[in-house]
């Protein structure tokens, strides 16, 4: 599974492996086929179709009418290889990507699974590093890198009384800082919800995380536990994200007191800051 990762991130290349299901069943396909297949923009598929090419995985073949794309041999090797290890590697489920057989629906409930896997690894490092072990629903989607109420449909499968595995449980939370803004728009006609969604990590689900290989090394690390107590997680886009934030503050008034001062020095200072916050941005959006 590492080396199949290592190829395909399991993690950000969602997209590359919907793409590559749906060029399972051999006939060559134009972006915008694929695209309508998979779901997604014509942006986003062609920029998946150009690392794909470049891995070897697809080749391009260029028509006098379109560009169309097939899986390489590279791709089919690929793609049996993460069957055989999803699926346990039994010759019966084993079918030949040449061919027009189940694999391409199979392939694609195998690429589903993975992205839910994903995401659920995503929500139990984000809670399970947290200072009191529970989080806002806004900050566990920030870090699964979905919007809230889809968060919530991937976590609830886990949260739910009658689910095999209750990893986490809802807390519905009064938030003080609603209820002020509450009563501001409430002169203004407007009426806003209080309650805050929290999800708190169970005994099952701290049992699930200390076996993944993220926890050996915030176990071992001390500055991972450091940047924990700092940003309230220790998953990287919630640390990215509030860091972040407090330099963005810091150079605003930075930039505030170089412009009452009249400082040539903190003017540059504001600057290195702008851009270091910048660089942190980069890097959010990123992974």
């Amino acid at each position: 599974m590492r080396e199949l990762d290592s190829i395909v991130d399991f993690a950000r290349g969602y997209v590359q492996l919907k793409v590559m299901m749906t060029l399972s069943s051999g006939e060559p396909l134009s972006a915008k086929d694929i695209g309508l297949a998979v779901s997604e923009k014509r942006k986003t598929v062609i920029d998946a179709l150009r690392k794909l090419v470049d891995k070897g995985l697809v080749m391009k073949e260029e028509s006098s009418e379109e560009v169309l794309y097939r899986l390489s041999e590279l791709g089919r090797e690929y793609l049996n290889k993460l069957n055989d290890v999803l699926k346990g590697a039994h010759k019966d489920l084993r079918d030949d990507i040449n061919s027009r057989s189940p694999l391409a629906n199979t392939a694609h409930d195998i690429a589903s699974n993975i992205a839910k896997y994903v995401y659920l690894m995503d929500a139990l490092i984000a809670i399970a590093t947290s200072r009191r072990r529970e989080l806002s629903l806004i900050d566990v989607a920030d870090a699964m890198k979905l919007s809230p109420d889809r968060a919530q449909s991937y976590i609830e499968m886990y949260a739910e009384k009658n689910s095999n595995a209750k990893l986490f449980t809802r807390i519905e939370r009064r938030s003080k800082s609603l209820e002020l803004l509450a009563k501001v728009l409430r002169r203004l006609g407007l009426t806003v919800r209080i309650n805050l969604s929290v999800y708190r990590i169970t005994d099952d689900g701290l049992t699930v995380f200390y076996k993944l290989p993220y926890y050996i090394k915030y176990k071992r690390g001390l500055i991972a536990k450091v940047i924990a107590k700092i940003f309230g997680s220790a998953h990287p886009r919630l640390v990215l994200k509030k860091a972040m934030l407090y330099l963005g503050l810091v150079t605003i008034a930075t930039g505030l007191l170089s412009i009452i001062t009249s400082s040539t020095i903190m003017l540059s200072l504001a600057i290195s800051l702008f851009i270091a916050t910048g660089m942190l941005y980069v890097g959010y959006r990123t992974i």
